[in-house]
């Protein structure tokens, strides 16, 4: 019996169309980058940039023409009518965006699978909705939570399953540009899949309380084991002003701490010596690819949708996410009021 080269036989079935929604920092400096390299390595066909209208956002993205050898793709752009670029691409290509409720429908109901800046979404009643119109069109919807695929993160996550039980978990994030209190509440999400990833489904969020103070943002959790019924905590605190990104975890038998403050592997921007993009094994990096190689997979007809409950963020595995990060707004526009997540 002869074998099949996956990679091989995925590559003679053809590419992904890719359209990009939005002009945050995020879309810009890494998603447009990205995509640009896959287009480069034959990953990708078509390249369109929706609702990204800022002269400085389109001259850095067209600076990476000149910066790397073989970034010679025409991009598409289009205005702000998503909907118009979205009727443009055909069922099965792949649509990357900030996340957006409408955009995130719209696009799923043309066919196209979907990657999300985290969150994937805001509200449970919006997740049920959208994870309910993605199995309707048998597309995958993931958000990008790229530090599952951080080394580091990796690692301390087997460290954590050998670690015992849950006693305490802190992790804080960073970014250095300005952000409303929401969104820097949303900086969390990566932290709190993360968290629900390494402790596995034995552990279920209970209670959460929300609190912000001088650009910071703190979220507290309370988690119930299923199985013991003991309660652990676990503090999530994110802000624009405070360059430190680490995390803590005590369990019943030991400690597992990281510090990424000093972020070398989250991109790579310097080309390598022949001037070559150089930032394939870069996390931010992976992170997108593997989604884009999910999805190849499905259309080629080697994987469904269900294959990648585990290793992505699917849109059917982040109700936790979901739920933690809706009941942090509220709480944080009740000035700390405990919100109860019932199950």
């Amino acid at each position: 019996m002869n074998k099949i080269n996956l990679d091989e036989e995925i590559s003679t079935k053809g590419k992904v169309d890719i359209l990009i929604i939005g002009g945050c920092k995020n879309i810009i400096d890494v998603v447009s980058l990205v995509v640009l390299d896959l287009k480069r390595r034959e990953k990708v066909s078509r390249v369109g940039i929706c609702n990204v209208t800022n002269k400085n956002d389109i001259k850095k993205i067209n600076s990476y023409f000149e910066t790397y050898n073989d970034f010679n793709t025409r991009i598409e752009y289009y205005s702000n009518d998503y909907e118009s670029a979205i009727s443009s691409f055909k069922p099965g290509d792949v649509c990357i965006l900030s996340s957006n409720f409408k955009i995130s429908m719209c696009a799923v109901n043309q066919g196209l699978h979907v990657l999300s800046i985290p969150p994937i979404i805001e509200t449970l009643e919006q997740h049920s909705l959208l994870s309910d119109a993605a199995k309707s069109k048998g597309v995958l919807v993931c958000a990008d939570m790229n530090k599952r695929f951080n080394p580091m993160y990796s690692n301390a996550k087997h460290k954590i399953k050998d670690s015992g039980q849950m006693n305490y978990f802190h992790s804080f994030t960073f970014v250095d540009f300005d952000l409303s209190m929401k969104q820097t509440c949303y900086m969390n999400a990566n932290n709190i899949d993360y968290l629900i990833k390494s402790i596995g489904p034995e552990y279920r969020p209970i209670r959460v309380t929300a609190f912000s103070s001088n650009d910071l943002v703190t979220i507290n959790v309370i988690w119930e084991n299923f199985h013991t019924k003991n309660k652990s905590i676990s503090t999530f605190s994110s802000s624009c002003k405070n360059n430190i990104q680490k995390l803590s975890y005590i369990g019943d038998n030991g400690v597992v701490e990281i510090d990424t403050s000093d972020d070398i592997l989250f991109m790579k921007y310097v080309p390598d010596d022949d001037g070559n993009f150089d930032g394939q094994n870069c996390y931010a990096y992976v992170s997108i690819y593997k989604f884009i190689e999910s999805v190849r997979q499905i259309e080629s007809g080697f994987a469904v949708v269900d294959s990648f409950h585990d290793s992505l963020a699917t849109i059917d595995s982040t109700y936790f996410t979901t739920a933690i990060l809706e009941s942090s707004i509220f709480s944080l526009k009740n000035s700390g009021w405990p919100i109860e997540i019932k199950h």
